[in-house]
């Protein structure tokens, strides 16, 4: 049985919910028949929400009331996740890759190139920005493709992309990951990225530009769960395999964001 909380003015119940009803027969019609999960099912972003993020500016659409920079957004269910409590997750893949922006239309995606990109062809200008023979940037972005454990509606798939002063970032928690070792019956091993569930919540950084939120990584335990680490290798293959589709978005101004502004 699940359990629903009520919330009253009075006190706050706790009923109990029969699911059985939801529970479809086999081969009953679900609806989802023709959903392809690559290609008809969006993967949310996970992201730090800064103090040019929509989601913390009245005159914006994107504008969410609560959403305070430092907290952590999640894109498709627009949830809002505490930085200081944070957000535990599976790692069950990263990729590394060179994202193109339009040098004359700021924020407008133009490609995603591999690692293995030519970077021959690239200058650094006066603000060390990289940039393409045509002009256009060209950011190194780093992707972790994580499970998020909710501890209101369980399990969700969900990518957290890294740039600029938060590579750092992505490569300590790498780093965090191979170091694991684990005593198996032939000695040590370096269990699966997935083995381990991990905490995300954000601290402030800064450097001589300003002062932000990024992401501040913890490792918690070992997932103990045998159907959450069967769905965790699942989509650590399906990464593997490339069948997980992103729509990507513009970018989005990332920290440091300014000089006067402090956590």
């Amino acid at each position: 049985m699940n359990k629903v909380t009520k919330t009253t003015d009075k006190k706050t119940e706790v009923a109990t919910l029969d699911v059985s009803m939801f529970t479809p027969a086999a081969g009953e019609v679900t609806g989802f028949e023709n959903i392809n999960s690559a290609d008809d099912v969006a993967i949310p972003f996970l992201r730090v929400l800064s103090q040019l993020s929509g989601q913390c500016n009245k005159a914006s659409n994107g504008y969410m009331q609560g959403a305070e920079p430092g907290m952590i957004y999640q894109t498709i269910d627009k949830k809002l996740y505490d930085g200081e409590e944070g957000v535990d997750v599976i790692p069950c893949g990263y990729k590394r890759e060179f994202v193109e922006w339009d040098a004359n239309q700021q924020g407008k995606l133009i490609k995603v190139h591999g690692a293995d990109i030519d970077l021959g062809q690239t200058s650094r200008d006066a603000n060390y920005v990289l940039r393409m023979a045509n002009g256009n940037t060209l950011k190194e972005t780093t992707r972790h493709y994580v499970m998020i454990l909710d501890k209101e509606e369980g399990v969700k798939k969900a990518l957290i992309t890294m740039a600029g002063t938060s590579i750092k970032q992505a490569k300590a928690w790498n780093s965090m990951m191979d170091g694991i070792r684990l005593q198996g019956k032939d000695g040590p091993i370096t269990p699966a990225m997935y083995s381990h569930i991990y905490t995300l919540k954000t601290a402030p950084q800064s450097n001589s530009k300003g002062t932000w939120f990024g992401w501040d990584i913890h490792k918690k335990e070992i997932v103990k769960d045998a159907a959450i680490y069967a769905e965790a290798k699942a989509f650590a293959q399906a990464v593997g395999r490339d069948d997980v589709k992103i729509v990507e978005e513009n970018e989005e101004q990332q920290a440091p964001v300014s000089s006067a502004y402090t956590a």
